[in-house]
């Protein structure tokens, strides 16, 4: 488990501070209130790169598409069984796409270089830790396989040989 599992309820759950901002560049566009909170934004990645494991991250969240598993409903989800450092690490890497899309909305070239870097390097370390050499994910239910197409973690081959 990493550091900061004790003060927060988890990646899943602490970061939606981004997916807001993210949401009102791209679908409102309006700028005022998003860069007024991105420099918080910012030391809340940092602190996550900080309190990462090679750029792997825990999620407390559980893989909520795994409806059946030991008994569990969609009213009672959260259950499954998708590696917790798959998920959060495939968020942690999310979380490095949204923000360079809001440095760039934001004109903060050099802030949205440095987010596509991490997303890059967030992305090796997902592919080395979860990616074998089957070319499918270890570890990996439809929610893990579900994240890492949407997040561009995985693509031709790999979604090839998931099918």
């Amino acid at each position: 488990m990493m550091k900061d599992i004790a003060p927060f309820i988890g990646d899943l759950q602490s970061n939606i501070a981004v997916h807001c901002a993210w949401m009102l560049t791209r679908l409102y566009w309006d700028l005022q209130p998003v860069a007024a909170a991105f420099p918080a934004l910012e030391r809340y990645f940092e602190f996550m790169v900080n309190n990462s494991d090679r750029l792997l991250r825990f999620a407390t969240g559980h893989d909520w598409l795994d409806l059946g598993h030991d008994g569990h409903t969609d009213s009672d989800h959260g259950y499954g069984v998708c590696d917790p450092t798959l998920l959060g690490t495939a968020w942690f890497a999310r979380q490095a796409q949204m923000l360079a899309d809001i440095a760039d909305a934001l004109g903060q070239i050099e802030r949205a270089a440095y987010y596509c870097l991490m997303y890059n390097k967030i992305r090796n370390a997902f592919r080395t830790f979860f990616l074998g050499r089957n070319k499918l994910l270890r570890g990996a239910t439809q929610a893990g396989y579900l994240l890492a197409a949407a997040f561009g973690l995985i693509d031709g081959e790999e979604l090839d040989a998931a099918r």
